[in-house]
């Protein structure tokens, strides 16, 4: 499983080279990291995935598992060290992280902070 999908935006390809390619093209991207070991992914993904139905986070959200080793080295080079973390990009550029911290509500009001 070399790309992960979410509703909303084309797979991301866990090619570094591709996956730059693809979130330049976007205004607003969260990119959540994840793994299969990782105990507070899925709750905070259903947390995440909740905001951004309901349109609080004003921008498109894909997940990527790192359980693939492809996706793995992807995370590696852009620096991921913690599961999970969200990095934020507008167009193309980061502009910043949210490693949740269990307070799934302030977590996700740091990535609104981060949409503006």
């Amino acid at each position: 499983m070399a790309e992960e999908e979410k509703a909303g935006v084309e797979p991301l390809s866990c090619d570094l080279s591709r996956f730059r390619e693809q979130i330049s093209q976007l205004s607003r991207l969260a990119v959540l990291f994840v793994g299969k070991e990782c105990r507070p992914c899925e709750p905070f993904l259903e947390a995440l995935s909740e905001a951004e139905a309901e349109g609080y986070l004003g921008m498109d959200v894909a997940v990527v598992a790192v359980d693939d080793p492809q996706c793995d080295a992807l995370a590696e080079e852009l620096g991921v060290e913690d599961l999970p973390t969200v990095v934020v990009y507008s167009k193309g550029q980061e502009v910043g992280r949210v490693t949740p911290t269990g307070n799934y509500k302030e977590d996700i009001a740091r990535l609104i902070d981060l949409s503006e």
